[in-house]
């Protein structure tokens, strides 16, 4: 019994030790699978600039660093994001972000008219829903 009670007192202070260490945030978000901001700014930008092949250059990246599956959402959050921006403006309490990132947003949803972005959000969308299906 006494064998027992050590081993799980060891076991705590280990735990309590790992809890204490920084984890970097850029670690988390890649551990999350969490697409950057920039990255999707540049998914965008190739997007408007009618550049298949930089889009596509850009997706062995998102790979790398999440799963395909995270990769669709955050590309349908940030188009989203971008419908939401052209519709009812940057200062929208629909807006998601900061007072930067709804700057950057408002800047990337003047390049498309309103009904490309909400044609670009349904595509994917609907191949989002097509791949769970």
């Amino acid at each position: 019994m006494a064998e027992a009670v050590c081993a799980t007192r060891y076991r705590c202070r280990n735990s309590a030790r790992l809890l204490r260490r920084h984890i970097p945030d850029k670690e988390v978000r890649e551990l999350l699978g969490v697409v950057p901001e920039d990255a999707l700014n540049e998914l965008v930008e190739g997007i408007a600039r009618a550049r298949a092949d930089r889009v596509a250059c850009l997706v062995p990246r998102f790979k790398r660093r999440s799963q395909p599956s995270a990769l669709r959402r955050e590309a349908i959050r940030h188009m989203r994001n971008l419908v939401d921006c052209a519709v009812c403006g940057a200062d929208s309490d629909l807006s998601a972000g900061d007072s930067r990132s709804a700057a950057a947003l408002a800047k990337a949803a003047a390049i498309f008219s309103e009904e490309d972005l909400t044609r670009f959000f349904n595509i994917l969308r609907r191949r989002d829903d097509d791949l769970r299906a």
